[in-house]
């Protein structure tokens, strides 16, 4: 079974059109449609935009290098899933 997700439109007539195409062979799928609130779509693009600047490219480089040097002077323990 194959899963693709696909960002499409509804238009006024109810009728769904996709972005893209999908590189499935003919035949019978099932769709599964989910609502994207203005609200949600501006959340994401919010988050997308401070993801891609370089503002938070150095934040996380500094916690990445801050996280390193913790574990190199062994102050961190390994997560152990049965603790979560």
């Amino acid at each position: 079974m194959a899963m693709i997700r696909r960002m499409g439109h509804v238009d006024e007539t109810g009728r769904i059109e996709f972005a893209e195409q999908v590189d499935l062979p003919p035949g019978d799928v099932v769709i599964t449609i989910e609502s994207i609130s203005p609200e949600e779509e501006a959340a994401k693009a919010a988050f997308d935009e401070l993801l891609a600047s370089p503002k938070s490219l150095a934040f996380l480089e500094t916690l990445v290098a801050k996280t390193c040097a913790e574990r190199a002077a062994g102050l961190l323990n390994d997560l152990d899933p049965n603790q979560l």
